[in-house]
């Protein structure tokens, strides 16, 4: 006899991959799964499965889908909870997909996870077994991490020039110099480049020491925003890299926390907390994002508290009868009014409590005795008609004693 099963599908229009579980009744639980989990639900195996199909019969609509999915997941928050096999099964498939397709996009997502890994999944030349060093189960794999390194190594060799330079530049700063390297050509590089404020210019370099340096000018702080380039070969004009770099007052944009919100929550509650945000150019918004296992998801807008306190309040609305243990919460702040530039929070798990109501009714100064069995226990008093319980205590056979005063 089926108990239940699995039913899998892709929703065209949200670019989300789905699945439900459909028990013998026939109701679906609709149950989603976040990109960065695991087990046989985990989305990963479901894009893995659209990249296979794709590679054996070469089908556009297979490559859309995953490439859809892809780049969803590129501005999903990445958990402290991410463990070395999963950042590497992720960053194998990106750069499979940037080698086939050649889209520079999925190259560039790459390198931002490669950055976050060596630097949030590595510690004393060891690999850890997740970004806040708990471990969550006996293996993970740090081998296929190391090997997704390799991989985007080898695929580098073949790119045609690599260049580096600050993320961002001040408008007091007067230029911003990019260096470029390149294994390939021989010939002089012209870089064309273009400012917010619509001023153009070229720039042409020769190597140099194994390197072509290019310096921009900046003449005022009506160029904040983004400064896009393109390298050129100078002898044929062909474009062979594009790059960009912020032109911006404030570089690090928004910080956020620290934050206040409860240990745990009731299923179906709404609940409150605060969370600190700081922006020395101002604040534009901040963002409270949730979401539960089982589908649940939404943000809300913070409200600041009192003028110039930094902090900000926020409200999470119910999120319906579930069959989560926890609700996750993140935050997302948006800063730099005159060029807004966003920040997002590492995610917070928040668990559902276990509820049970107990009415008690006794006369004033007298003592009820609620017996207990779980030993992780907090303890809510709601009196009813004005009557105050302002006492209560709890002793090593778990026997909650309140006196009525």
């Amino acid at each position: 006899m089926v108990d239940s099963y699995i039913k899998y599908g892709f929703n065209t229009q949200t670019n989300d991959f789905t699945y439900a579980l459909i028990p013998s009744t026939g109701q679906s639980t609709d149950q989603n799964m976040g990109p960065f989990t695991y087990g046989e639900h985990s989305v990963y195996y479901k894009i893995l499965a659209c990249w296979q199909a794709y590679l054996l019969t070469n089908n556009s609509q297979y490559l859309n889908i995953v490439r859809s999915v892809l780049r969803r997941i590129a501005s999903t928050p990445l958990p402290e909870t991410l463990t070395p096999q999963t950042a590497g099964t992720f960053l194998s498939l990106y750069v499979d997909v940037y080698q086939a397709t050649q889209n520079k996009e999925f190259l560039i997502y790459t390198r931002s996870l490669v950055d976050w890994s060596s630097k949030r999944l590595v510690r004393n030349h060891l690999i850890l077994e997740s970004a806040n060093g708990h471990v969550y189960h006996n293996y993970s794999r740090p081998v296929v991490l190391m090997k997704a390194w390799l991989k985007l190594y080898r695929a580098e060799l073949d790119y045609p020039l690599h260049w580096k330079s600050a993320d961002s530049f001040s408008p007091e700063e007067g230029r911003a110099v990019i260096v470029a390297r390149s294994k390939i050509l021989q010939d002089k590089i012209t870089l064309h480049w273009r400012s917010q404020n619509g001023e153009e210019g070229n720039v042409t370099a020769s190597e140099v020491s194994d390197k072509y340096e290019f310096t921009i000018p900046i003449t005022d702080r009506n160029s904040q925003g983004p400064l896009e380039f393109t390298f050129r070969i100078f002898s044929n004009n062909k474009a062979i890299e594009k790059g960009r770099v912020l032109v911006t007052e404030n570089a690090s944009g928004p910080n956020i926390g620290p934050w206040e919100v409860p240990k745990w929550v009731e299923i179906n509650i709404s609940f409150t907390g605060k969370v600190k945000v700081t922006d020395s150019t101002g604040v534009v918004e901040v963002l409270c994002h949730y979401r539960t296992f089982d589908g649940a998801q939404g943000l809300v807008r913070c409200v600041e508290a009192s003028p110039g306190n930094d902090w900000y309040l926020f409200t999470v609305p119910e999120t319906g009868e579930s069959y989560s243990k926890s609700v996750t919460i993140w935050f997302e702040a948006i800063g730099n009014p005159s060029w807004p530039l966003t920040d997002v929070s590492s995610e917070i798990s928040i668990p559902f409590s276990i509820t049970s109501r107990v009415n008690i009714s006794c006369n004033v100064g007298d003592k009820e005795t609620v017996l207990v069995k779980i030993p992780d226990i907090s303890i809510v008093l709601r009196p009813e008609r004005g009557i105050l319980m302002d006492q209560f205590n709890v002793n090593s056979s778990m026997e909650i004693r309140l006196i009525m005063k």
